[in-house]
């Protein structure tokens, strides 16, 4: 509905209806969208959102929580070339879900992990279909989702690894979004794209953040999002990263 809102928000007409009510998601997570994206103008649509939208897994750095930033930072940077991918978050994701697959919840709740690099895509994949963790078979036609976590309750699809594009007008439990930039560009304007690359386009962030019905995990380099320059370019994230995953009450940094 990013779109759409902004789209009516530009129309020059005396009346106008706005999509000003969310059903989605938890209502922690839709505040976070609403403010970001649609200047506080998008409520939640039910006040039973915050019960019916609770994803109840007992993990300790997850119960309670709908908002979490992973922080992979250190010595490993992005992959070099025009698509870019990062192993160290690839491997943290992995293991991530292999928690999640520990909670007994697991078996009740969906799973998207987003990135907005082909490149990336493929080395989630690539990681997914280790013995280790086994939720991704490769065979001739490339990559399939393993059967036992291909859907719930039989049509509910529970496991999709992909591009941002590839879920628009999807949704799941559970969001984890592989945001890859971690270098030492300078960091000055007119170097946004080369520091943040598609991370800079906050319709396709808005896209990944509204995906997520109970809980949003965010996974990446924090010192790319921490400062001013994040703040001006990329504010979302920066906001994501530096205060909604410090409340105690619903976020958590892991």
């Amino acid at each position: 509905f990013g779109i759409i809102f902004n789209n009516v928000q530009k129309a020059k007409r005396q009346r106008c209806i706005t999509l000003n009510e969310q059903f989605r998601m938890h209502p922690s997570i839709g505040d976070f969208i609403s403010n970001t994206y649609y200047k506080g103008m998008l409520k939640p649509g039910s006040d039973q959102l915050s019960v019916t939208k609770q994803h109840k897994l007992s993990i300790p750095w997850a119960k309670d929580k709908t908002m979490i930033f992973c922080d992979v930072s250190g010595n490993k940077p992005e992959s070099k070339g025009q698509s870019k991918c990062r192993q160290a978050e690839a491997s943290k994701i992995m293991s991530i879900i292999d928690e999640l697959r520990e909670d007994p919840e697991f078996k009740n709740l969906s799973i998207g992990v987003i990135t907005f690099y082909s490149k990336q895509v493929t080395t989630l994949f690539e990681e997914a279909t280790k013995p280790e963790h086994g939720y991704v078979i490769k065979d001739k036609d490339g990559y399939n989702i393993a059967p036992k976590y291909r859907t719930l309750d039989g049509d509910k699809e529970k496991f999709r690894i992909g591009s941002v594009d590839s879920f628009q007008g999807k949704e799941f439990d559970i969001v984890i979004l592989s945001t890859v930039r971690s270098n030492s560009q300078s960091r000055e304007d007119g170097n946004e794209k080369k520091v943040f690359g598609f991370l800079t386009l906050e319709n396709r962030l808005n896209v990944a953040f509204s995906r997520a019905q109970k809980l949003v995990i965010v996974v990446g380099d924090a010192n790319m999002f921490e400062d001013n320059y994040a703040k001006k370019y990329v504010p979302g994230l920066h906001e994501f990263c530096t205060n909604i995953t410090k409340n105690k009450e619903y976020g958590s940094r892991i």
